[in-house]
């Protein structure tokens, strides 16, 4: 018996090294996954490496750029493999919708359902489209280099496997920027291969289908967007102001027109890669980008000026008002799902694009008693409306709602800080509306999800020598060890261990129980109190016994009973979609006409008004004997409470598919 456990995994050890073989040789080289590729022009390269895979060999060489191209077919080949991954790319047509009109992913964008019409590319289930994004990232802190991914996410998957599922196309590293065109090619012609021949495939071993996919969207921060199309960067303000309006054949003409010339023509100088894209429309496919123009770009902005803006009526950086907003800011304690506590407002310089995005939720609050209310006033347009668009559920009344905020907040922008500090980003704001019109809400195409991608590539680097090589091969590897997981050859225990050193849950990408409520930790089983009887009977639910636990999971987010304990973050805190906020004080599990009733009870929040005219920020006060019970639902969300000396508010989480 021993012998024969010995012998099969012998015979499971040699079977993933064939495939690991297969997987490797795949790519379209054939000495591994990549293809150099000729950058910059030197004077003193004077032959070609035929085989495209030695580099340099002389002094002469030794500098020569080139990126490494990554086969996204055997990449999608490989996901498609995926048991059962034909549910999950369903997912656009078996989803809940809260609202039937609101805007609650990408799908909802009238440019998505444009190509979901009948006859259209998308009508099909087994067409996909793709969100691509690359932009520029240290290698090091204290390297001058860049590396430069282009990733591309499925749209399709459910929102949580987009991020775990993420294609990496290509990877540049070099202290110079690429020729955006350059690194652009080789992905074009393969988007172009997938447009008109595709994969043939079996969803669940069924009969065959070939899918075929198109890019829908781009991603891009400001430098990579006036590299991608390509923009004059100087002239960029005046860019937007004569093109941005243009529709899609207007700017390729400009393009043509400014290459067959040679002259910039409205701020492009050249002809996009991008236009080879197949049915991607160019005005709109390529979006306004909300971690840089909103986060890194507005808030940030306007947050300085009022910290350093020392002859200003709206000046609040003197040490007693610095002191008087961390007394809020540095009280707040988050859900687990923002992992990044709040810092003093002092080190503002350092904060990352999450924070800035936390901080414009928690700034009206903050602010109230150092900053005149005009300003508060103003500074809340931007927060209401970004809260609005980076909703899971956005309704076209807060959506129109969201248009009048923003257009008031870039008009008050100028006449309460100047016109010397109109930036692009502020002018941005006024597009945004129009972009979550087309594409759906700002969480679904924003570069979070990418961003937090460039922290683990950057993490395969371990040496100076050869960088792009090392992210690639360990990308590759990583994706080959991932696919393990769905090897019915491994066993679980090696499963486990695979999913932890990797950091990728084993469930995540079961669908249909995303929704379930999943008690954590150690059960009770107790009778009812009186209260909660109370709570239950208006259900219709009387149980003799409740399992009880401190702690749950519940849509991918943890949450907890409320404690005194002293700890960075509050999962207590909630949101049940129905304008109702609470503390857990319970999580039960219990037994009803042979159905298994899962839920929480909470004391609920009594709601006194919204300040500063927004909808989104409650001013509440907090009692000891409204109990109710909350069945488990996908609408349930956390909710961060902020308190003054005087005064308690509470926020709803936006979404809970963004990537902190």
């Amino acid at each position: 018996m021993e012998k024969k456990f010995s012998n099969s995994r012998v015979a499971v050890y040699r079977r993933q090294k064939r495939k690991l073989a297969q997987f490797l040789t795949a790519f379209p080289h054939g000495q591994g996954p990549f293809i150099p590729k000729k950058f910059f022009e030197l004077p003193q390269l004077s032959r070609q490496c035929e085989c495209k895979a030695c580099g340099p060999d002389d002094k002469f060489e030794y500098n020569l750029s080139y990126f490494i191209y990554v086969s996204l077919s055997t990449q999608i080949l490989e996901l498609l493999s995926i048991p059962n991954i034909s549910e999950s790319l369903k997912y656009r047509f078996n989803r809940t919708k809260r609202d039937p009109e609101g805007y609650e992913d990408i799908y909802d964008g009238e440019e998505y359902k444009s190509l979901c019409k009948r006859g259209k590319f998308l009508a099909t289930w087994y067409n996909f489209s793709l969100t691509m994004n690359t932009d520029g990232c240290n290698v090091a802190k204290s390297s001058k280099s860049s590396a430069w991914p282009i990733y591309v996410e499925i749209n399709e998957l459910p929102p949580h496997m987009r991020k775990k599922h993420m294609l990496l196309a290509a990877i540049f590293v070099d202290e110079k920027h690429p020729i955006m065109n350059h690194l652009l090619r080789p992905f074009t012609i393969e988007i172009r291969n997938l447009f008109s021949t595709g994969i043939t495939w079996k969803p669940n071993g069924h009969s065959e289908v070939t899918s075929r996919f198109i890019v829908t969207t781009c991603s891009l921060d400001a430098p990579a967007r006036a590299a991608a199309k390509p923009w004059d960067v100087a002239n960029e303000f005046i860019h937007y102001l004569n093109v941005i309006r243009k529709n899609d054949v207007m700017q390729r003409y400009v393009m043509i027109r400014a290459f067959a010339t040679g002259i910039v023509t409205h701020g492009i100088k050249n002809i996009s890669a991008l236009v080879a894209l197949p049915l991607f429309n160019i005005s709109k496919g390529v979006v306004v980008e909300a971690m840089h123009a909103v986060f890194l770009g507005v808030v940030k902005q306007l947050t300085k000026l009022l910290l350093t803006g020392t002859k200003a009526p709206y000046y609040i950086g003197a040490p007693k008002n610095m002191n008087l907003i961390d007394q809020s800011l540095l009280s707040i304690k988050p859900p687990s799902c923002r992992s990044r506590k709040p810092r003093s407002i002092s080190t503002y310089p350092n904060w990352k694009a999450s924070e800035w995005r936390n901080w414009l939720d928690y700034a009206p609050v903050c602010l109230l008693d150092v900053l005149p209310k005009k300003y508060v006033t103003h500074l809340a347009l931007l927060s209401e409306a970004i809260h609005h668009l980076n909703s899971d559920c956005l309704t076209p009344t807060n959506l129109e709602r969201s248009d009048i905020l923003l257009k008031k907040f870039v008009s008050l922008f100028q006449k309460y800080y100047g016109e010397t500090n109109m930036s692009s980003n502020i002018h941005l704001m006024t597009h945004l509306v129009s972009v979550v019109k087309n594409w759906g809400p700002i969480w679904a195409h924003e570069a979070f999800v990418f961003e937090s991608w460039n922290k683990k590539i950057m993490d395969f680097i371990s040496s100076s020598h050869a960088r792009v090589n090392q992210i690639a091969m360990r990308f590759t590897m990583r994706k080959f060890i991932i696919m393990s997981l769905y090897d019915d050859a491994v066993s679980t225990e090696t499963k486990k261990l695979i999913a932890k050193q990797v950091k990728v849950s084993l469930e995540s990408n079961n669908v249909d129980t995303k929704d379930r409520l999943k008690g954590v930790g150690k059960r009770i089983t107790r009778l009812p109190t009186d209260s909660e009887r109370v709570a239950l009977i208006k259900f219709g639910y009387e149980p003799m016994n409740l399992e009880c636990f401190e702690k749950m999971t519940l849509n991918g987010i943890k949450y907890e009973c409320q404690n005194n304990k002293n700890c960075k973050f509050d999962n207590s805190i909630i949101f049940d979609g129905n304008n109702v906020f609470g503390t857990i004080t319970s999580i039960v599990k219990f037994c009803h006409r042979n159905q298994t009733i899962r839920g929480i009870f909470i004391l609920r929040m009594q709601q006194v008004n919204c300040i500063l005219g927004t909808k989104h920020i409650h001013e509440v006060t907090t009692t000891l004997n409204d109990l109710m019970f909350i069945e488990e639902s996908q609408f349930i969300k956390p909710a961060i409470q902020i308190a003054t000396s005087n005064q308690l508010y509470v926020i709803k989480q936006t979404n809970c598919w963004e990537t902190d």
